[in-house]
Protein backbone atom coordinates (compact mmCIF):
# COMPACT_ATOMS: atom_id res chain seq x y z
CA UNK A 1 0.00 0.00 0.00
CA UNK A 2 2.43 2.20 1.09
CA UNK A 3 4.32 1.47 -2.37
CA UNK A 4 1.54 2.40 -4.06
CA UNK A 5 1.70 5.69 -2.52
CA UNK A 6 5.00 6.35 -3.39
CA UNK A 7 4.68 5.53 -7.27
CA UNK A 8 1.50 7.40 -7.51
CA UNK A 9 3.14 10.38 -6.13
CA UNK A 10 6.77 10.23 -8.24
CA UNK A 11 4.39 9.76 -11.52
CA UNK A 12 2.32 13.63 -10.42
CA UNK A 13 5.84 14.96 -10.08
CA UNK A 14 6.51 13.86 -13.37
CA UNK A 15 3.90 15.58 -14.52
CA UNK A 16 4.36 18.27 -13.30
CA UNK A 17 7.68 18.81 -14.08
CA UNK A 18 6.74 18.47 -17.88
CA UNK A 19 3.92 21.13 -17.57
CA UNK A 20 6.82 23.51 -16.29
CA UNK A 21 8.50 22.74 -19.43
CA UNK A 22 5.98 22.91 -22.06
CA UNK A 23 4.75 26.79 -20.26
CA UNK A 24 7.55 27.88 -21.15
CA UNK A 25 8.29 26.08 -24.58
CA UNK A 26 4.79 27.95 -25.43
CA UNK A 27 6.09 31.47 -23.88
CA UNK A 28 9.84 31.21 -26.05
CA UNK A 29 7.33 30.00 -29.14
CA UNK A 30 5.08 33.09 -28.91
CA UNK A 31 7.99 35.74 -28.42
CA UNK A 32 9.76 33.93 -31.67
CA UNK A 33 5.99 34.21 -33.77
CA UNK A 34 5.29 37.75 -32.63
CA UNK A 35 8.88 38.95 -33.52
CA UNK A 36 8.70 37.37 -37.32
CA UNK A 37 5.11 38.95 -37.51
CA UNK A 38 7.05 42.22 -37.45
CA UNK A 39 9.66 41.60 -39.65
CA UNK A 40 7.00 40.51 -42.53
CA UNK A 41 5.21 43.29 -42.00
CA UNK A 42 8.09 45.33 -42.66
CA UNK A 43 9.29 43.90 -46.01
CA UNK A 44 5.95 42.52 -47.93
CA UNK A 45 3.22 44.66 -48.33
CA UNK A 46 -0.37 43.93 -49.85
CA UNK A 47 -0.72 45.50 -53.86
CA UNK A 48 -2.08 45.04 -57.18
CA UNK A 49 -0.72 43.47 -60.27
CA UNK A 50 -1.23 44.47 -63.24
CA UNK A 51 -1.01 42.84 -66.65
CA UNK A 52 -1.92 44.20 -69.97
CA UNK A 53 -2.95 41.47 -72.65
CA UNK A 54 -0.94 38.17 -71.32
CA UNK A 55 2.29 40.29 -70.15
CA UNK A 56 2.64 41.00 -66.56
CA UNK A 57 3.46 44.71 -65.89
CA UNK A 58 4.79 44.76 -62.03
CA UNK A 59 3.04 45.47 -58.99
CA UNK A 60 1.68 49.15 -57.87
CA UNK A 61 0.48 50.16 -54.00
CA UNK A 62 -2.98 51.02 -55.67
CA UNK A 63 -5.81 51.36 -58.10
CA UNK A 64 -4.97 55.72 -58.52
CA UNK A 65 -1.33 54.19 -59.56
CA UNK A 66 -3.21 52.47 -62.84
CA UNK A 67 -5.47 55.45 -63.53
CA UNK A 68 -2.42 57.83 -63.01
CA UNK A 69 -0.38 55.92 -65.12
CA UNK A 70 -2.67 55.55 -68.00
CA UNK A 71 -3.09 59.61 -67.95
CA UNK A 72 0.82 60.39 -68.36
CA UNK A 73 0.48 58.30 -71.56
CA UNK A 74 -2.63 59.97 -72.64
CA UNK A 75 -0.56 63.08 -71.81
CA UNK A 76 2.41 62.21 -73.34
CA UNK A 77 1.10 60.54 -76.85
CA UNK A 78 1.81 62.67 -80.05
CA UNK A 79 -1.36 62.82 -82.52
CA UNK A 80 -2.31 65.23 -85.50
CA UNK A 81 -5.71 64.79 -83.75
CA UNK A 82 -5.94 66.17 -79.84
CA UNK A 83 -9.34 64.84 -79.73
CA UNK A 84 -7.84 60.95 -80.33
CA UNK A 85 -6.06 60.69 -77.12
CA UNK A 86 -9.73 61.29 -75.00
CA UNK A 87 -10.65 57.82 -77.24
CA UNK A 88 -7.13 56.00 -76.15
CA UNK A 89 -8.55 52.75 -74.32
CA UNK A 90 -5.49 51.79 -71.82
CA UNK A 91 -7.56 48.83 -69.35
CA UNK A 92 -4.72 47.13 -67.57
CA UNK A 93 -6.23 44.23 -65.50
CA UNK A 94 -5.68 44.49 -62.07
CA UNK A 95 -5.26 41.87 -58.24
CA UNK A 96 -4.43 41.65 -55.29
CA UNK A 97 -1.07 40.14 -54.31
CA UNK A 98 1.17 40.05 -51.24
CA UNK A 99 4.89 41.21 -52.28
CA UNK A 100 7.96 42.57 -51.43
CA UNK A 101 7.69 46.25 -50.61
CA UNK A 102 10.85 46.51 -53.35
CA UNK A 103 8.90 44.98 -56.24
CA UNK A 104 6.27 48.28 -56.43
CA UNK A 105 6.51 49.28 -59.56
CA UNK A 106 5.87 53.74 -59.42
CA UNK A 107 3.14 55.49 -62.45
CA UNK A 108 5.97 56.01 -64.23
CA UNK A 109 6.94 53.02 -64.98
CA UNK A 110 3.72 51.29 -64.95
CA UNK A 111 3.06 54.15 -67.94
CA UNK A 112 7.09 52.96 -69.35
CA UNK A 113 5.28 49.40 -69.36
CA UNK A 114 2.27 49.84 -70.52
CA UNK A 115 3.82 51.35 -73.45
CA UNK A 116 6.75 48.51 -74.32
CA UNK A 117 3.56 46.23 -74.35
CA UNK A 118 0.93 48.14 -75.87
CA UNK A 119 -0.16 47.30 -79.60
CA UNK A 120 -1.96 50.55 -79.70
CA UNK A 121 0.95 52.84 -78.82
CA UNK A 122 4.27 52.82 -79.81
CA UNK A 123 7.42 54.61 -79.24
CA UNK A 124 9.22 56.51 -82.04
CA UNK A 125 10.37 59.83 -83.43
CA UNK A 126 8.02 62.79 -84.80
CA UNK A 127 9.36 64.87 -87.81
CA UNK A 128 7.93 68.35 -87.31
CA UNK A 129 8.19 70.91 -90.34
CA UNK A 130 7.42 74.56 -89.41
CA UNK A 131 6.06 73.71 -86.22
CA UNK A 132 3.66 71.06 -87.19
CA UNK A 133 4.16 67.66 -86.83
CA UNK A 134 4.96 65.79 -90.55
CA UNK A 135 4.89 62.54 -89.57
CA UNK A 136 6.01 59.68 -87.00
CA UNK A 137 8.28 56.39 -87.12
CA UNK A 138 8.64 53.94 -84.79
CA UNK A 139 11.90 53.52 -82.67
CA UNK A 140 13.06 50.71 -85.14
CA UNK A 141 13.75 53.94 -88.06
CA UNK A 142 15.62 56.98 -88.57
CA UNK A 143 14.23 59.65 -89.11
CA UNK A 144 17.69 61.52 -89.04
CA UNK A 145 19.06 58.99 -91.74
CA UNK A 146 16.10 58.97 -94.17
CA UNK A 147 16.64 63.11 -94.35
CA UNK A 148 19.97 63.17 -94.49
CA UNK A 149 20.11 60.05 -98.02
CA UNK A 150 17.30 62.63 -99.59
CA UNK A 151 19.90 65.70 -99.08
CA UNK A 152 23.00 63.65 -100.48
CA UNK A 153 20.65 63.27 -103.17
CA UNK A 154 20.62 66.66 -104.25
CA UNK A 155 24.54 66.94 -103.84
CA UNK A 156 26.52 67.46 -107.31
CA UNK A 157 29.65 68.13 -105.78
CA UNK A 158 29.53 71.60 -106.75
CA UNK A 159 32.50 74.12 -105.19
CA UNK A 160 31.59 74.76 -101.64
CA UNK A 161 28.36 73.37 -101.90
CA UNK A 162 25.51 73.40 -98.86
CA UNK A 163 22.75 71.42 -99.15
CA UNK A 164 19.82 72.03 -95.95
CA UNK A 165 16.06 71.90 -96.15
CA UNK A 166 14.31 74.86 -96.82
CA UNK A 167 11.72 74.47 -94.07
CA UNK A 168 12.21 74.39 -90.15
CA UNK A 169 12.87 70.89 -89.78
CA UNK A 170 12.86 68.87 -86.31
CA UNK A 171 13.25 65.40 -84.76
CA UNK A 172 11.47 65.09 -81.91
CA UNK A 173 11.26 61.55 -79.80
CA UNK A 174 7.94 60.39 -78.35
CA UNK A 175 5.40 58.27 -77.98
CA UNK A 176 2.48 57.70 -80.79
CA UNK A 177 -0.38 56.21 -82.07
CA UNK A 178 0.34 52.95 -84.09
CA UNK A 179 -2.10 53.78 -86.53
CA UNK A 180 -0.29 56.98 -87.30
CA UNK A 181 2.68 55.49 -87.77
CA UNK A 182 4.28 55.19 -90.69
CA UNK A 183 8.15 53.73 -92.41
CA UNK A 184 10.89 54.80 -93.43
CA UNK A 185 10.39 54.34 -97.20
CA UNK A 186 6.83 55.75 -96.82
CA UNK A 187 8.62 59.01 -94.75
CA UNK A 188 10.98 59.02 -97.72
CA UNK A 189 8.10 59.01 -100.23
CA UNK A 190 5.95 61.50 -98.29
CA UNK A 191 9.08 64.32 -98.51
CA UNK A 192 10.29 63.67 -101.96
CA UNK A 193 6.79 63.38 -103.70
CA UNK A 194 3.28 63.22 -101.49
CA UNK A 195 3.89 66.47 -99.50
CA UNK A 196 7.67 67.37 -100.60
CA UNK A 197 9.52 69.32 -98.25
CA UNK A 198 11.74 72.02 -100.38
CA UNK A 199 15.35 71.64 -100.42
CA UNK A 200 17.68 74.41 -100.06
CA UNK A 201 21.21 74.34 -102.21
CA UNK A 202 23.48 76.86 -102.55
CA UNK A 203 27.28 76.47 -104.37
CA UNK A 204 29.75 78.98 -105.85
CA UNK A 205 30.56 78.17 -109.80
CA UNK A 206 33.77 79.99 -110.97
CA UNK A 207 33.59 80.20 -115.19
CA UNK A 208 35.57 81.86 -117.63
CA UNK A 209 33.30 84.10 -120.27
CA UNK A 210 34.31 86.00 -123.53
CA UNK A 211 33.62 90.10 -123.40
CA UNK A 212 32.23 90.78 -126.60
CA UNK A 213 33.82 93.48 -128.68
CA UNK A 214 32.61 96.93 -129.59
CA UNK A 215 32.04 97.83 -132.92
CA UNK A 216 33.11 101.80 -133.63
CA UNK A 217 32.00 103.41 -137.04
CA UNK A 218 34.11 106.17 -138.16
CA UNK A 219 32.59 108.08 -140.97
CA UNK A 220 35.74 109.95 -142.90
CA UNK A 221 35.92 111.70 -145.68
CA UNK A 222 39.27 110.86 -146.17
CA UNK A 223 37.31 107.62 -148.40
CA UNK A 224 34.77 107.76 -151.27
CA UNK A 225 31.48 106.61 -150.85
CA UNK A 226 31.10 102.61 -150.80
CA UNK A 227 33.89 102.29 -148.84
CA UNK A 228 34.36 100.25 -146.08
CA UNK A 229 37.50 99.84 -144.37
CA UNK A 230 38.40 97.55 -141.45
CA UNK A 231 40.68 100.22 -139.57
CA UNK A 232 41.13 97.50 -136.69
CA UNK A 233 39.90 93.61 -135.60
CA UNK A 234 37.69 93.82 -133.11
CA UNK A 235 38.82 91.04 -130.03
CA UNK A 236 36.65 89.56 -127.26
CA UNK A 237 38.07 90.34 -123.39
CA UNK A 238 37.68 87.57 -121.02
CA UNK A 239 36.63 87.79 -117.94
CA UNK A 240 36.43 85.18 -114.76
CA UNK A 241 33.90 85.31 -112.30
CA UNK A 242 32.80 83.66 -108.91
CA UNK A 243 29.22 83.21 -108.17
CA UNK A 244 27.26 82.09 -105.37
CA UNK A 245 24.10 80.43 -106.94
CA UNK A 246 21.30 79.27 -104.69
CA UNK A 247 18.49 76.99 -105.92
CA UNK A 248 15.33 75.93 -104.08
CA UNK A 249 14.31 72.03 -105.28
CA UNK A 250 17.01 72.44 -108.34
CA UNK A 251 15.62 75.45 -110.03
CA UNK A 252 17.66 78.73 -109.42
CA UNK A 253 16.19 81.57 -107.33
CA UNK A 254 18.76 83.77 -106.76
CA UNK A 255 22.43 84.66 -108.21
CA UNK A 256 25.20 86.96 -106.52
CA UNK A 257 28.66 87.78 -108.14
CA UNK A 258 31.33 87.50 -105.64
CA UNK A 259 34.59 87.79 -107.85
CA UNK A 260 35.26 89.33 -111.32
CA UNK A 261 38.89 89.36 -112.51
CA UNK A 262 39.23 90.46 -116.05
CA UNK A 263 41.85 88.74 -117.81
CA UNK A 264 42.26 90.39 -121.00
CA UNK A 265 40.35 93.73 -122.28
CA UNK A 266 37.96 93.55 -125.27
CA UNK A 267 39.57 95.54 -128.31
CA UNK A 268 37.24 97.58 -130.20
CA UNK A 269 36.83 97.22 -134.14
CA UNK A 270 36.96 100.23 -135.80
CA UNK A 271 35.24 100.52 -139.20
CA UNK A 272 36.17 104.01 -141.51
CA UNK A 273 33.05 104.57 -143.92
CA UNK A 274 33.65 106.72 -146.86
CA UNK A 275 31.53 109.72 -147.42
CA UNK A 276 33.39 111.77 -149.70
CA UNK A 277 31.87 112.54 -153.43
CA UNK A 278 34.08 110.77 -155.83
CA UNK A 279 33.95 113.16 -158.72
CA UNK A 280 35.04 115.86 -156.69
CA UNK A 281 37.96 114.06 -155.35
CA UNK A 282 39.93 112.88 -158.16
CA UNK A 283 41.58 114.94 -160.76
CA UNK A 284 40.07 117.23 -163.67
CA UNK A 285 41.88 116.22 -166.28
CA UNK A 286 40.67 117.90 -169.56
CA UNK A 287 43.97 117.59 -171.10
CA UNK A 288 47.52 115.62 -170.23
CA UNK A 289 49.80 117.96 -171.47
CA UNK A 290 52.95 116.86 -169.29
CA UNK A 291 51.77 118.87 -166.61
CA UNK A 292 49.39 117.16 -164.44
CA UNK A 293 51.71 114.60 -162.87
CA UNK A 294 54.58 114.14 -160.92
CA UNK A 295 57.39 111.77 -160.63
CA UNK A 296 56.05 109.08 -158.42
CA UNK A 297 59.83 108.31 -157.21
CA UNK A 298 61.67 111.80 -156.84
CA UNK A 299 65.37 111.49 -157.77
CA UNK A 300 65.22 108.50 -160.40
CA UNK A 301 65.78 107.05 -163.61
CA UNK A 302 64.72 105.19 -166.26
CA UNK A 303 65.85 102.10 -166.15
CA UNK A 304 63.93 100.27 -168.22
CA UNK A 305 61.84 102.30 -170.55
CA UNK A 306 58.22 101.24 -171.65
CA UNK A 307 58.14 99.70 -174.86
CA UNK A 308 59.82 96.37 -176.42
CA UNK A 309 62.30 95.23 -173.95
CA UNK A 310 64.39 91.86 -174.77
CA UNK A 311 62.13 90.56 -177.26
CA UNK A 312 59.24 91.15 -175.23
CA UNK A 313 56.45 94.20 -174.78
CA UNK A 314 57.64 96.59 -171.42
CA UNK A 315 54.11 97.70 -170.48
CA UNK A 316 55.65 100.53 -168.19
CA UNK A 317 58.49 102.04 -166.89
CA UNK A 318 61.24 100.95 -164.36
CA UNK A 319 62.56 103.46 -162.22
CA UNK A 320 65.17 103.55 -159.61
CA UNK A 321 67.66 106.06 -157.91
CA UNK A 322 71.06 105.92 -158.37
CA UNK A 323 73.03 104.51 -154.25
CA UNK A 324 70.08 102.32 -153.57
CA UNK A 325 66.19 101.94 -154.25
CA UNK A 326 64.97 99.63 -151.55
CA UNK A 327 62.54 101.64 -149.01
CA UNK A 328 62.38 105.39 -150.71
CA UNK A 329 59.06 107.00 -150.68
CA UNK A 330 56.64 106.27 -153.13
CA UNK A 331 53.84 109.40 -154.14
CA UNK A 332 51.15 109.06 -155.98
CA UNK A 333 51.39 111.17 -159.28
CA UNK A 334 48.44 112.65 -159.07
CA UNK A 335 45.19 113.27 -157.22
CA UNK A 336 42.39 110.29 -156.82
CA UNK A 337 41.55 108.09 -155.17
CA UNK A 338 43.01 104.53 -154.08
CA UNK A 339 41.03 102.17 -156.48
CA UNK A 340 43.07 98.66 -155.56
CA UNK A 341 45.88 97.57 -153.50
CA UNK A 342 46.78 93.96 -154.14
CA UNK A 343 49.61 91.49 -152.11
CA UNK A 344 52.30 89.63 -154.00
CA UNK A 345 50.48 85.69 -154.27
CA UNK A 346 46.99 88.18 -155.77
CA UNK A 347 49.11 90.07 -158.23
CA UNK A 348 50.20 87.99 -160.60
CA UNK A 349 53.64 89.05 -160.80
CA UNK A 350 53.29 92.78 -159.74
CA UNK A 351 54.21 92.04 -155.91
CA UNK A 352 52.42 94.60 -153.76
CA UNK A 353 50.80 96.42 -156.20
CA UNK A 354 48.44 99.51 -156.07
CA UNK A 355 46.05 101.45 -159.07
CA UNK A 356 44.84 104.92 -158.41
CA UNK A 357 41.80 106.17 -160.19
CA UNK A 358 42.44 110.34 -161.07
CA UNK A 359 38.80 110.44 -162.94
CA UNK A 360 38.56 111.13 -166.88
CA UNK A 361 39.87 107.00 -167.39
CA UNK A 362 43.10 107.58 -166.16
CA UNK A 363 44.79 105.41 -164.05
CA UNK A 364 48.06 105.03 -162.79
CA UNK A 365 49.63 101.57 -161.35
CA UNK A 366 52.76 101.43 -158.93
CA UNK A 367 54.43 97.74 -158.70
CA UNK A 368 57.28 95.47 -156.58
CA UNK A 369 56.80 98.02 -153.68
CA UNK A 370 58.00 96.55 -150.52
CA UNK A 371 55.53 98.35 -148.36
CA UNK A 372 51.90 99.92 -148.84
CA UNK A 373 50.74 103.14 -147.13
CA UNK A 374 47.07 103.25 -148.23
CA UNK A 375 43.98 101.14 -148.37
CA UNK A 376 41.38 101.01 -151.11
CA UNK A 377 38.86 103.95 -151.36
CA UNK A 378 41.28 106.56 -149.56
CA UNK A 379 41.34 109.77 -151.11
CA UNK A 380 45.03 110.60 -152.09
CA UNK A 381 46.64 113.53 -153.06
CA UNK A 382 49.31 114.34 -155.65
CA UNK A 383 52.54 113.80 -154.22
CA UNK A 384 51.29 112.25 -150.91
CA UNK A 385 53.14 108.89 -149.93
CA UNK A 386 51.48 105.74 -150.78
CA UNK A 387 54.14 103.21 -149.96
CA UNK A 388 57.60 102.36 -150.67
CA UNK A 389 60.23 101.01 -153.12
CA UNK A 390 60.76 97.44 -153.27
CA UNK A 391 61.93 93.96 -154.85
CA UNK A 392 58.44 91.68 -154.56
CA UNK A 393 56.79 89.92 -156.88
CA UNK A 394 58.73 89.14 -160.11
CA UNK A 395 61.84 91.00 -159.79
CA UNK A 396 65.41 90.96 -160.50
CA UNK A 397 66.01 94.05 -157.86
CA UNK A 398 64.79 97.15 -155.94
CA UNK A 399 62.47 99.55 -158.40
CA UNK A 400 59.70 100.98 -159.15
CA UNK A 401 57.29 99.58 -161.88
CA UNK A 402 54.96 102.47 -163.04
CA UNK A 403 52.47 102.18 -165.39
CA UNK A 404 49.92 104.91 -166.81
CA UNK A 405 46.34 103.96 -167.95
CA UNK A 406 44.32 107.01 -170.49
CA UNK A 407 40.83 106.19 -171.89
CA UNK A 408 41.74 102.33 -170.51
CA UNK A 409 44.49 101.82 -172.94
CA UNK A 410 48.43 101.71 -172.02
CA UNK A 411 50.69 104.55 -172.34
CA UNK A 412 54.50 105.71 -171.91
CA UNK A 413 54.08 107.36 -168.48
CA UNK A 414 57.47 109.21 -169.53
CA UNK A 415 55.69 111.23 -172.15
CA UNK A 416 52.88 112.68 -169.13
CA UNK A 417 55.01 112.89 -166.31
CA UNK A 418 57.51 116.34 -165.68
Amino acid sequence: MVNSLKDNFHNLKSKIKSKKIFVKVSAIAAVCALAGGIFVAQNFTIGLSVSYGEQDLGVVEAKSTVETATEIIKEKVVTKDEEQKQNIKIEPQTSFVITKKDKVISENQLAENIVDNSDEIVKGEALYVDGDLYAAVDEKSDIGQTLNNILQEHKTGEEKEQVSFANDVEVVEGIFLSDEVVDEKTLEDKVKTQDPIQVSKSYEQTKTEEIPFEVEVIESDEYVKGTKIIEQDGQNGIVESTEKITTLDDKEVNRVLLMQDFLKSPTKKRIIIGTADATSKIADLVDTDGNSFVMPLQGSYVSSPYGDRDGAFHKGVDLCIAGGTLGNPIIATAKGVVEQVLPVEKSGGYGLKIVINHGNNVKSLYAHLNSIDVKPGQVIESGQQIGTAGSTGDSTGPHLHFELFINNERVDPMLYVK
